[in-house]
């Protein structure tokens, strides 16, 4: 009995290992998740929208969910691979400082874009939201699709 206690112990042992050697050479592995970021509803969405509100909305999703289908005006930055070193330099492109930006993913219970919203508010982004509910909602509170050519 003690053998096998031993050898699980060893087996225990490297598997951890194993995760952690990964983890530091892809930090991006870990995502984090902030305790608290700012949530826009799909009906306040929508006003923003309808009163002419300029803001930049962002699909965090990975690229074939974006072209499959899209919230229309929405720019694809995918998360997968992203590290938070890149993000400066691909959002540069995208939006401004003092812009309204609103980010989304899939659902409820994808961090995607929460993760994305606490690193532009490292980055000094002052107007950053995120879809609550995401695509999912959108599509179920009758939110229209946009499919990318």
């Amino acid at each position: 009995m003690r053998k096998h206690v031993g050898r699980l112990g060893w087996l225990l042992a490297a598997s951890v290992a194993l995760m952690l050697a990964r983890i530091a050479l892809n930090p991006g592995l870990l995502k984090t998740v902030p305790a608290e970021v700012n949530r826009v509803s799909i009906e306040t969405f929508k006003d923003w929208e309808k009163s002419g509100r300029t803001l930049t909305l962002i699909d965090v999703r990975d690229r074939l969910f974006y072209l499959d289908g899209h919230i229309p005006g929405a720019k694809n930055l995918p998360r997968r691979g992203l590290q938070s070193g890149e993000v400066a330099g691909k959002i540069s492109s995208l939006a401004d400082k003092e812009q309204l930006v609103v980010l989304y993913c899939s659902s409820r219970e994808c961090t995607d874009s929460s993760w994305l919203a606490e690193e532009l508010s490292r980055l000094g982004y002052r107007q950053v939201w995120v879809l609550d509910g995401g695509w999912e909602d959108w599509l179920a509170g009758g939110g229209g699709g946009e499919v990318a050519k």
